[in-house]
């Protein structure tokens, strides 16, 4: 009889609340599973996945990824209040060697459901798994009565989205 560790996190509903418009997590995908129901990541089946939640309290562009994980992550993000009945907001593979990266656009006071899980290899009939780095950040802005987008500072991601400094209109 062996006892495997308790997982934090390993289901939707157990999912790990992030705070504030930057966060960084360590996390393990070994001994993770996968819900009934639970979506494929970024359309691969994976089967190894943790779940964090992330609310924020103004309009923001947002940047996820897992850059520094040891293993070949999937990422999606995702509204809805059960795993049988999410909407994907975004999903990503493979943005950066093995990493995973999505930029999307949040809503005030909307929760995201973050899933990472390990890629399923076919050539292997595995699921990947190591150390997981998640990576949060968030801009916010506003929109005045004009309909523009204001800034309260540039991304520090985007001037490596754009190959130079970036500015918003």
């Amino acid at each position: 009889f062996s006892e495997f560790p308790i997982t934090i996190n390993d289901d939707f509903s157990d999912a790990k609340e992030l705070t504030g418009n930057s966060a960084t997590e360590t996390a393990t995908n070994l001994y993770a599973g996968k819900e009934d129901e639970e979506p494929d990541h970024a359309g691969n089946r994976g089967g190894k996945s943790r779940w964090w939640s992330w609310t924020p309290d103004s309009n923001c562009s947002v940047r996820i990824d897992t850059e520094g994980s040891t293993f070949d992550t999937l990422l999606a993000v995702y509204t809805g209040v059960h795993v049988s009945r999410l909407v994907e907001v975004a999903s990503n593979d493979n943005k950066k060697g093995y990493t995973s990266m999505v930029i999307f656009e949040a809503l005030a006071d909307t929760t995201y459901h973050i899933a990472v899980d390990g890629k399923f290899l076919q050539q292997w009939y595995a699921v990947d798994e190591g150390e997981i780095i998640l990576n949060l950040s968030a801009t916010p802005y506003s929109v005045d009565d004009t309909g523009l987008v204001d800034a309260v500072e540039s991304p520090p991601w985007l001037s490596w989205m754009t190959g130079g400094t970036g500015h918003w209109f």
